[in-house]
């Protein structure tokens, strides 16, 4: 098998936003010779003051206290101008730079927010350039997203055996709307509650050199839905001018089809300058930077017959199992995630982990339990779950030198072809987003899809996600509560667990599923682009995080007894 190694282009997701012109007002008036007197004037009088405050400042706190440029409260720095320019210049940066706000986010601080409108400059131009500005040369088009119904006339689409027809529009028109539509929904951008400047900046070079800094990189373990999210992350990765193989034929399970496995290209400039950057060795290039195994519910059928039969299933059902699967990935993990020799000292970061299963965890697909209230059958397919849970995290905690993290189950959308917009605010997605599982029955087209309907298990995705978080909090504190030195941890210790959640963020964002049809998967990328730059939001802070508890935990650290605390 030989690797498919090839150049990707720069993309800018839109078009800079033009400055905008003068009032003709302003315009008119600006060039009398009166109102330029008066400009000169109060601009003289303002440059004075300026010069009397910068010799004699005083600011609240610092009273009497002159200008000390380097103090770390000096108000010096009010005069300083311009960004300092970022040395790492050999490769195109996409929607990045080098700023890193002193004050940045929590993690909940980021979660939690609204989406806002970049503005575009002409809608008709911007679909003419779509497949320009955000190209997928990784085999997933995106570039195409079914268009909603055409409210405006009878001819515009209709459910057809649960699909949406597009009724009478032409081939050329549907495509047409489909990519507006796609403009349209990419055309907003997660803002926290705090603002973006909370942020730390969505960078792929700072996360691939970070991947590189581990054994085992990125590897993400999930669904469809995780499928979509590996995708997003690899356009990213490309578009930041990184290029990269896929499966070569020595990495273990290459042939395997439901394991997909990036490496760098070793012939590029690109990875000689992330070489540089990382600090690591040129063996480590050798081994995935990003892996994506295709799992829907973690555990095989000897697992989910163990644990249905503890919750009431029938001794020996006949169960159809067609879900895809990776036997072992667990151990697949912990190889990856294992140092290499004479890479100890370099590649000293955990191997990350990010992880999913939800929505195949319904009556639907778990269809072997017993038949009785709904209640009973919620009660056990949650226990189910909670088991499922347990075995996981049993198998991937005792792994050293590794971080996993759970992205929360993103919610389903009943009747998503209604909505052209994001909702303004969390508040107004929660009141219109509430009773899910009956508006699900309600946007049925017939009985026979409202039974199939009926045991999708939409309403038990929070369910889910709380399990994970509990089990991850009860992680967390038992690691704590084994001390605080995070060397200690890396060596001997298990792994760290995280819990990302990305249910807010999601719920806002009714119009931006894939077609009228399918109100759970995404239209790629925008949605599925947040996630990967509060991944790398998460993953900042966790570095962070950790950098300052291995100088606290350095003998002669003045700060090695005092606990850290990190929201």
């Amino acid at each position: 098998m030989t690797p498919d190694y090839g150049e990707k282009e720069q993309a800018l997701p839109f078009r800079p936003r033009e400055r905008p012109a003068l009032h003709p007002l302003t315009a008119a008036t600006a060039h009398s010779w009166l109102p330029m007197m008066i400009r000169y004037f109060l601009a003289a009088s303002f440059l004075f003051l300026l010069g009397f405050f910068y010799a004699h400042a005083t600011l609240p706190g610092l009273a009497g206290t002159r200008c000390q440029p380097g103090s770390p409260t000096d108000p010096c720095s009010f005069f300083e101008a311009g960004p300092r320019e970022d040395p790492r210049t050999d490769l195109p940066r996409t929607n990045s730079t080098s700023r890193r706000p002193q004050a940045l986010c929590t993690q909940r601080e980021y979660e939690t927010g609204h989406w806002e409108p970049i503005p575009l400059v002409n809608i008709t131009q911007q679909v003419l350039d779509f497949e320009d500005t955000l190209p997928n040369p990784y085999g997933v088009s995106w570039h195409y997203c079914a268009p909603m119904p055409d409210i405006r006339s009878a001819g515009g689409g209709r459910w057809n055996h649960g699909k949406w027809d597009e009724g009478e529009r032409s081939d050329e028109e549907t495509f047409l709307e489909g990519e507006k539509r796609s403009v349209g929904i990419n055309a907003w951008e997660w803002v926290p509650e705090m603002g973006r400047e909370c942020m730390v900046e969505w960078d792929a070079i700072d996360l691939v050199v970070r991947l590189l800094r581990s054994p085992g990189g990125l590897i993400l373990v999930g669904d469809s839905i995780t499928r979509q999210h590996y995708h997003s992350i690899m356009h990213l990765i490309a578009s930041a001018g990184i290029t990269y193989g896929s499966d070569l034929p020595t990495l273990p399970m290459a042939d395997h089809k439901n394991v997909n496995q990036h490496t760098l290209n070793p012939a590029s400039p690109s990875t000689a300058l992330l070489l540089s950057l990382s600090g690591v060795p040129k063996s480590r290039i050798l081994r995935p930077i990003v892996t994506y195994l295709e799992d829907h519910l973690f555990i095989g059928q000897a697992d989910i017959r163990e644990i249905t039969y503890r919750f009431g299933a029938e001794e020996g059902y006949t169960w159809w199992y067609d879900f895809q699967r990776v036997e072992d990935w667990e151990k697949f993990v912990q190889d990856a995630a294992r140092p290499r020799y004479g890479e100890v000292e370099s590649v000293r970061e955990d191997t990350v982990v990010l992880l999913n299963t939800g929505p195949h965890w319904s009556r639907n697909d778990i269809n072997m339990l017993p038949k009785n209230k709904l209640p009973e059958e919620f009660a056990r397919l949650r226990g189910c779950y909670a088991a499922m849970v347990d075995k996981v995290t049993a198998r991937l905690n005792p792994i050293p030198q590794l971080s996993v993290v759970y992205r929360s189950t993103s919610p389903g959308h009943p009747g998503c072809r209604n909505r052209r917009t994001p909702y303004f605010d969390l508040r107004s997605a929660l009141y219109h987003e509430a009773n899910v599982r009956q508006r699900l029955l309600d946007d049925a087209e017939n009985d026979k899809i409202r039974d199939g309907r009926k045991v999708w298990d939409w309403d038990l995705f929070p369910d889910h996600n709380d399990a994970w978080r509990s089990k991850i909090r009860s992680l967390s504190r038992r690691r704590g509560s084994r001390g605080a030195s995070a060397t200690k941890k890396a060596t001997k210790g298990g792994a760290n667990w995280l819990y990302m959640d990305i249910w807010d963020m999601s719920l806002q964002r009714p119009d931006a599923h894939n077609e009228p049809s399918d109100c759970l998967h995404w239209c790629m990328p925008v949605v599925l682009n947040e996630w990967t730059y509060l991944l790398h939001h998460v993953l900042s802070l966790q570095e962070r995080k950790m950098e300052l508890e291995r100088v606290a935990a350095k003998p002669d650290s003045p700060d090695s007894s005092v606990p850290i605390h990190w929201d």
